[in-house]
């Protein structure tokens, strides 16, 4: 006799993911990675691919990262007019 597995048919990190995916373009980065991280989890414990949480995870870093390169340029300049 075969066994099923019941698997859900939506993904139930999915939703979280792409909500995450937009807060990274409009400008929220940090949250965009802690959603990716909590669609992620969502996904691998219903057994489902977790493609919109990594998404979220690595577009907010990298923004985040670009984000505090801007701002570290900045302040290298307003140190370097002071003086």
């Amino acid at each position: 006799m075969s066994e099923s597995i019941s698997r859900p048919t939506k993904n139930p990190g999915d939703a979280i993911g792409i909500i995450g995916i937009a807060l990274s373009f409009i400008g929220l980065f940090p949250l965009s990675i802690i959603l990716g991280a909590i669609s992620r989890k969502k996904s691998k414990a219903a057994n489902m691919p977790a493609r919109f949480g990594t998404i979220s995870m690595v577009i907010g870093g990298i923004w985040s990262v670009a984000a505090l390169a801007y701002i570290g340029v900045w302040v290298l300049i307003a140190v370097a007019l002071s003086s």
